[in-house]
């Protein structure tokens, strides 16, 4: 079913309840109703038909009597879907939704859904058949009125439910969504199994540690290109390598009208960026940033372990865990709390880090906060049964004055770094 104009109109009066709920619904059953049951609704459901939507939905599951799930949607008389509902002020991630797992192998569900009126998240059983999978494989922001995600929304409406394809379509979701969280994470900050993979693709050489930092701008600057050339194609808009002499020559004669007023050379550059900003295109905005990229590099050494040709977050990476590792905490290293991923558990890999984090939402552990994070296998810091990844958002001068005081202030004494070239 494709997009109709009376649907996104549909869609803009549902994040209007939203934004409306979030400020004053103050409980679930208020919630319920200024969000949820409209958004039953979208899904072209009948919430008047009891052959529709069965609210308080009870099947007893073993010893479990009497439990009940929100909401069953039915399609010809089978149960379709499964809804749990939360306040509009619970955060999904801590919301207990058991009752969904257990109803879930027990009916003819092919679909389960987690909501807070803000946010629904849709699960099924890609990894197993009949077992609930702990990951949601889509999640539709109800607020955001995003072009891409009511797209999606649209195969899960009754008038075009298919529970024989719903496995495959979750896993398609799943899988796009996994690989487009990852290539996001290697375009802003390139692993080093990624580099050691492109490096021997176009080095005879060996994908050493040198070699990876020495390849990174370069691979950095290649991955921007592809980003640029995508939205030259797709948008037909060009980023010249200078501004266009008109927009130049303008800034020129307001640098000083001679009315005290003196335009910097920031704020002629903003000329240029101006445009790319208005575009509000995530893959713009990132190439905008990076066109005044800190290239700046340091030699790092840690006892007699030397690190060379680092950029500037990595030489924070490095300092804050050697500081962390010798016993200091890592709030006492980094005080701003956005400096840091925390999530339960202790997670030695990146894959276990990013699924648990998921579900952290209270600690900015969406998935795209995640991309802002070192959460590399040997980047990933356990400590007293939680596990921390250190912000990757280090630039500009006063990142070599912190790590300068990290080394005083926690008596590094076998640590010390030199500033290389740019």
């Amino acid at each position: 079913m494709g997009e109709s104009s009376d649907f996104k109109e549909t869609i803009r009066k549902l994040a209007e309840r939203s934004r409306h709920a979030q400020r004053h619904a103050l409980t679930e059953e208020a919630t319920k109703t200024s969000v949820i049951l409209p958004l039953i609704q979208v899904l072209g459901f009948d919430i008047f038909d009891l052959n529709e939507v069965v609210p308080e939905f009870v099947a007893d599951v073993g010893t479990k009597k009497g439990e009940k799930v929100d909401f069953a949607l039915k399609i010809d008389g089978k149960i379709a879907m499964l809804l749990e509902a939360k306040s509009v002020e619970r955060n999904l991630g801590e919301a207990q939704h058991n009752q969904l797992y257990r109803y879930f192998s027990t009916t003819d569900a092919r679909l389960a859904i987690l909501t807070n009126g803000r946010e629904a998240w849709f699960f099924s059983d890609t990894g197993a058949p009949n077992v609930l999978d702990r990951k949601p494989f889509f999640i539709f922001d109800l607020q955001k009125e995003d072009t891409v995600q009511v797209q999606e929304l649209c195969k899960f409406r009754r008038d075009a439910f298919d529970p024989d394809i719903i496995p495959d379509t979750a896993a398609a979701l799943k899988f796009r969504r996994d690989a487009v969280h990852f290539l996001k994470r290697q375009i802003d900050t390139p692993e080093d199994d990624f580099m050691r993979f492109l490096i021997k693709q176009i080095h005879d050489g060996s994908a050493t540690r040198s070699a990876i930092e020495q390849f990174r701008p370069t691979i950095q600057a290649a991955l921007d290109q592809i980003v640029r050339d995508r939205i030259e194609e797709r948008l037909g808009v060009s980023f010249a390598e200078k501004a266009p002499e008109a927009i130049r020559a303008s800034a020129a004669a307001t640098t000083d009208a001679g009315d005290g007023i003196v335009t910097t050379e920031e704020e002629i550059e903003a000329f240029r960026i101006v445009p790319v900003h208005a575009l509000e295109n995530e893959g713009v905005e990132r190439i905008a940033r990076r066109q005044n990229r800190d290239f700046s590099r340091y030699c790092l050494t840690i006892q007699d372990k030397v690190y060379d040709n680092l950029p500037k977050r990595r030489l924070a990476l490095y300092v804050i865990r050697e500081a962390v590792l010798r016993g200091a905490k890592p709030h006492e290293v980094c005080e701003e709390k956005w400096r840091w991923l925390i999530v339960a558990g202790e997670h030695d890999s990146q894959a276990s880090f990013l699924s648990a984090a998921a579900y952290d939402r209270d600690s900015e552990s969406s998935d795209a906060a995640s991309e802002r994070f070192f959460t590399g296998d040997d980047e990933l810091l356990q400590i007293e049964g939680k596990t921390f990844a250190l912000s990757s958002a280090w630039a500009g001068r006063q990142t070599e004055t912190q790590v300068a005081r990290i080394i005083d202030r926690f008596n590094l004494d076998d640590v010390s770094f030199l500033t290389g070239q740019k």
